[in-house]
């Protein structure tokens, strides 16, 4: 009866650090450097790069400089990219630059994903 006790552990056990090593990727959590960071807040002004991006300034309660490529960023619910609506988003950092005539504006990051309110 031990050999068949210590097999059904075995099995217990693997699936269980299985469970362990997805349940991030099944509760879409953010494991960093692969999904990035969240921000969110109010959008407080907006900045049209040369470049072909918008830079968002986005306010409390998580805010921050970030940069909208519509080829890269996906626009969820309401699509309001103007001054006013609420956002809440994730962003990859250290990516993105938004050049506002000639000179060069670094931003926290790079939008992934945003969604806006009406």
């Amino acid at each position: 009866m031990l050999p068949i006790l210590r097999k059904k552990l075995t099995y217990f056990l693997v699936i269980a650090m299985f469970l362990l090593l997805i349940s991030p990727l099944l509760t879409h959590a953010q494991i960093p450097g692969l999904g990035g960071t969240t921000f969110s807040g109010r959008i407080l002004s907006i900045i049209y790069c040369t470049n072909g991006g918008v830079a968002l300034i986005v306010g409390p309660p998580k805010g921050g400089f970030f940069l909208y490529q519509g080829f890269a960023s996906r626009l969820y619910r309401e699509y309001q990219l103007r001054i006013g609506p609420w956002v809440l988003g994730n962003y990859t950092p250290g990516i993105g630059l938004c050049l506002v005539g000639i000179f060069p504006a670094p931003t926290q990051g790079l939008i992934r994903n945003i969604g806006t309110s009406f």
